[in-house]
C-alpha cells in the first residue's frame, strides 16, 4: 500500500483541529498524537489497520498538505478509505469556517 495525500488551502492549525473532529466522526481511534509536528497515528477496524497521518506546509501560502500512510493492515480498499478521510476532512473544515464567519 502506498501513501496518499492532498493539499488543503487552509492554515495548519485549522486543518489539524478539523482532522481531530474527522477522526472522531469516522469512528477511528487516535493512538498517538504529536500536534507540534503534525503527526497522528490512528487505528481503524477491519482491513484498515493502523495509519499515520502527517501534516506539513505546502509550497505556497497558507496551505497544508495532509498525507495518510498505512503502517499495517490487510488488503482493504485503501484508496477509497483515504478518499473518505479527505472528503470528510474537507466537509469538516468547510463547516468550521462557515461557523467562524471565514
Amino acid at each position: 500500500m502506498k501513501e496518499t495525500g492532498r493539499v488543503f488551502p487552509y492554515d495548519r492549525s485549522i486543518v489539524i483541529n478539523s482532522l481531530y473532529d474527522t477522526i472522531d466522526e469516522l469512528g477511528l481511534l487516535l493512538v498517538e498524537s504529536d500536534g507540534t509536528y503534525g503527526s497522528l497515528i490512528v487505528c481503524g477496524e477491519g482491513n484498515i489497520g493502523r495509519m499515520r497521518i502527517e501534516l506539513d506546509a505546502a509550497e505556497t501560502g497558507a496551505q497544508t498538505r495532509v498525507i495518510v500512510i498505512p503502517e499495517n493492515g490487510k488488503s482493504g480498499d485503501w484508496d477509497s478509505f483515504c478518499s473518505m478521510i479527505f472528503d470528510e476532512l474537507s466537509a469538516t473544515i468547510r463547516r468550521a469556517c462557515n461557523l467562524s464567519g471565514r
